[in-house]
């Protein structure tokens, strides 16, 4: 009963600190792009994208690193999760998660995203062609997310950042951190905050430094015992955006295929996935149609789990 209590107290407590550090949207502006770190915010692994987004509270595969940290404790073995998008405008978005079960630490991840534009056209302050240039984001973590409780789960990541813009360079450090409370087994709840004290430094002569906003989700998922169905709605405040939300369902047809539809910031998503099992290894290769949050067009994402 101690327990329980405890558990009860301590996701109040965290969902309460959530609350009042969101903050007012007093400054917020319309668009995605804008900010320093706006690529963070495209997303992690077609699964959760067909699902609108909406994956704060379940995070039960290897894109929970870049979801909700907290999510990786409930991971039983080993994983490896890849994503490739080929986006407009010579735009490319990739991704590399791997998590590891660590005994009584927990669950440790590995990963990394990657937002580039390639050719660039160059010009000098008469206007005249200079030649070509390339632009690489890059966020790379280490996440750890153990079980608290039987229904209590917190985990968080330290994170570290390498932008380059043609010859210019610039690194940072930011934290997330997260945990996910289940009622039952029919209701969970998620709570998120990204880019805790993230920036990055240019190696520039005036020595730039540019703040990453921070961002809060909280989400709830709920799946019935009944139909191999799961529901999602998340809640996220940028410190630079208006508040949005992002709706999602998986249904699982046959057990290994899976349909999804979700509801991101005005657009309608879409996603599949088909597991491969081979030997003892199991293959899920997610399909999602989401937006391309930076533009006004959606794009197709593909991604491949790979538990062993």
């Amino acid at each position: 009963m101690f327990i329980f209590n405890l558990e009860k107290i301590l996701a109040a407590t965290f969902i309460i600190f959530l609350i009042f550090i969101t903050p007012l949207p007093t400054h917020a502006v319309g668009g995605e792009g804008g900010y320093s770190g706006a690529y963070l915010r495209i997303g992690n692994g077609a699964r959760a994208l067909g699902m609108g987004g909406a994956f704060v509270a379940l995070s039960d595969d290897a894109t929970a690193c870049y979801w909700n940290p907290s999510g990786l404790g409930q991971i039983q073995k080993s994983q490896l999760a890849f994503m490739y998008n080929v986006m407009s405008m010579d735009r490319m978005l990739n991704s590399f998660n791997y998590v590891q079960p660590a005994g009584k630490l927990g669950t440790l991840g590995l990963s990394w995203l990657n937002f580039s534009i390639l050719d660039i056209d160059g010009r000098d302050i008469t206007g005249s062609p200079t030649g070509t240039f390339s632009d690489s984001e890059n966020a790379f973590s280490l996440s750890l997310g153990r079980k608290l409780s039987p229904s209590l789960y917190i985990g968080g990541n330290t994170k570290f950042f390498y932008h380059k813009l043609a010859l210019q360079k610039a690194t940072g450090y930011g934290f997330d951190i997260g945990a996910i409370l289940t009622i039952g087994k029919i209701i969970r709840l998620g709570g998120m905050i990204q880019d805790i004290a993230s920036s990055i430094k240019w190696d520039t002569e005036s020595k730039l430094e540019e703040e990453f906003p921070k961002v809060t989700r909280l989400g709830i998922s709920i799946i019935p015992k009944e139909i191999p169905i799961t529901i999602s709605v998340d809640y996220e405040k940028n410190a630079k955006q208006d508040a949005k939300y992002h709706v999602g369902a998986e249904y699982w047809i046959i057990p290994s295929i899976a349909a999804r539809l979700g509801y991101d910031k005005k657009n309608i998503t879409a996603g599949a996935s088909a597991i491969i099992p081979i030997s003892s290894i199991n293959l899920r290769l997610d399909y999602a149609f989401a937006p391309d949050v930076l533009q006004q067009w959606a794009t197709h994402r593909m991604s491949l789990v790979v538990k062993f």
